[in-house]
């Protein structure tokens, strides 16, 4: 049997916000919750903050990390 790699299947949740599931490889398949652009950018407000908080401690301490994304 073939599976449908790279499809999406788009339904309501109980919130009215867009399910979606993703049929990539490796991904569990498990529904995700679509957020507004306007969540998302308060979101990415907010970890911006934590990642200069980071840059700010490694330059006070002189720590040597590595960060991925």
């Amino acid at each position: 049997m073939a599976k449908d790699k790279g499809k999406k299947k788009n339904k309501k949740s109980k919130e009215g916000q867009q399910l979606e599931t993703a049929q990539a490889p490796g991904d569990p398949g498990e529904p995700r919750v679509r957020i507004s652009r306007k969540e998302f950018e308060k979101e990415l407000k907010k970890l911006q903050i934590e990642l200069v908080k980071l840059q700010e401690w490694v330059k006070a301490s002189g720590a040597k990390i590595c960060v991925l994304f």
